[in-house]
This record gives structure tokens, sequence and C-alpha cells, in this order.
């Protein structure tokens, strides 16, 4: 069976896939540089292709010179390579890239009736495949900033998962210390009650409870904080702070529930190993 390749169209659909795959892998990589380098390796990627499917070279052999070339010149001339680890890097997120590209293609692939749709579809590729991984890496991000935190008050304790924020600037006018926040779920547990609006009172004195001011991009208001006993991070080595001063929100502090605390970096300063402190509390 023969089929009719037009090394022209051939050339240019390499070339606009791997320039813009590689625009996704610079911009992941936050990679200095132009634009033109970019097209530069795409060009020099479309070429080798051309090259080696004239050649008639076994199939095999052809992707292993694909992937293990053809990939590497691009991304050395697309981006500049300090070291080997920073390659493989790079070489593993292009490769996962064309994979979710070429996904995409094989779902469409049947509808592509025309050169025009198929450049449409290849910009809009361009632009999903790379708000996924915006999306992928902000997640992976946010998840390595969550922590399980143990706060400790006199009316009980609650274990929740936090998000160290470092954008979280809240502090008290009064003490200057760092306040983290926790949503209303949770301060439901820490005051034991259904309703915290109505039964803040009945528990500020025993709990320190306090309205402060604070400024989001929403608005502003009061925010009240209480002072517990106590607040513990797991981390590697458990570290306690004594004495912090939560924030409570009027609703959850993650919609997904993610985390159920955000807590202030600037806290960290002030917390002392386990075994340092001696503390051996089992929570």
């Amino acid at each position: 069976m023969y089929y009719e390749i037009y090394i022209d169209v051939l050339f240019l659909e390499n070339f606009l896939i791997n320039s813009l795959l590689l625009l996704i892998v610079k911009r992941l990589e936050k990679a200095s540089g132009g634009k033109g380098r970019v097209f530069l390796g795409g060009a020099a990627g479309a070429i080798s292709t051309c090259l080696l499917v004239v050649s008639h070279m076994p199939l095999i052999i052809e992707y292993l010179l694909t992937f293990l070339v053809v990939d590497v010149c691009m991304i050395w001339i697309a981006i500049g390579i300090q070291n080997a680890t920073q390659m493989f890097r790079i070489l593993l997120l292009f490769w996962m890239t064309t994979l979710m590209a070429g996904s995409i293609f094989n779902l469409f692939r049947p509808y592509l009736r025309s050169m025009s749709l198929f450049y449409f579809l290849t910009v809009i590729m361009y632009f999903f495949v790379r708000e996924l991984w915006e999306i992928i890496l902000c997640f992976k991000k946010q998840q390595r900033n969550i922590l399980k935190v143990t706060i400790i008050t006199v009316n009980g304790k609650v274990c929740v998962k936090a998000l160290e924020d470092t954008g979280n600037q809240l502090y008290d006018p009064i003490s200057k210390e760092p306040v983290s926040v926790i949503g209303n779920d949770v301060a439901k547990i820490l005051l034991g009650c259904e309703r915290v609006k109505e039964e803040m009172n009945m528990f500020s004195e025993n709990l320190n409870v306090r309205y402060i001011p604070f400024h989001t991009i929403s608005g502003s208001g009061m925010l009240p904080v209480l002072r517990a006993e106590k607040m513990i991070l797991h981390m590697r080595e458990e570290r306690s702070i004594e004495r912090p001063l939560i924030g409570i929100s009027s609703e959850p502090v993650s919609k997904r529930q993610l985390y159920q605390m955000i807590l202030n970096s600037d806290i960290l300063g002030g917390a002392k190993n386990v075994s340092e402190s001696g503390s051996t509390t089992a929570v």
C-alpha cells in the first residue's frame, strides 16, 4: 500500500505542533529567552521529521531517533539546557505534553476534513493543554503547602488540614502577632455549638475571644479571634505553637474542602520542635 505525502504539508504541520508544544513547555519551565528560539526549535524538529519519513527507516529506529535525538535537539535549541538533570525533567514534561496533545488530536481526527480545521484545532489544543498544565501544577504546589494541624483549646481539640499561605498578612493590631484563620465549620467543633455567631459570647470569656479588623478584596469588617491553648504542626518534626491567635471566618475557608484552615506562614517563626519544648502530648 502506498501513500502520497506532501513534504511541505508535513513540514508545516510538524512545525506548528512542535512550536506550540515547545511554547507550553517553555512557559511551564519559566525559561528565559525569546520566542524566536522556540520557532527555530520547532523548525528543526519539523525538518528532522521530514528527513526521517523520506529515509524509509524501520519504524522502531524512527521512533527511537525521534524521542531520543530529535526531541532533545528541539528542547536544546528552544530553551537551552544547563545540565543533564534539567534536560531530563524538561524532556519528560515535553513527552507528557505531547501525549496530552496527541490524545486530543486522536479524539477529533475523524472530524478533520480540512487543513483549516486542523490549524484551528491545533490552536485550541495549545490553550487547552497549557491551562490544564497550569491547573495541575497549581494544585500540586498547593498540596505541598498543606499540612496537618491540631488545635487545642480549653473546650477541646480538633485536627484539620491547613494551607500555609504566604499571602495571609493578618495580624493582631495590638499584640502584632500573626493570625491564622479557620472556617465556621471547624469553629463549631471547637466551640461545641451549632451557631457560632449566637454562641460566641458564651465562650468569649473562657476562650479569650475578641474582634480585630480585616481587609480583603471582597471587603472589610471585624473578625472574631480566639487565643487557643496550643497548636501542633504535624511536619517531619512536630512543632508546637503556644497560645496562637486563630480567626474565625463566617464560612468555610475552602469551598472544595481541600483544607479547613489558612495558616499564617509567619507563625512558623514562633514554632518550637515538640522534642525541644519537652512536650510529649499525643494527638
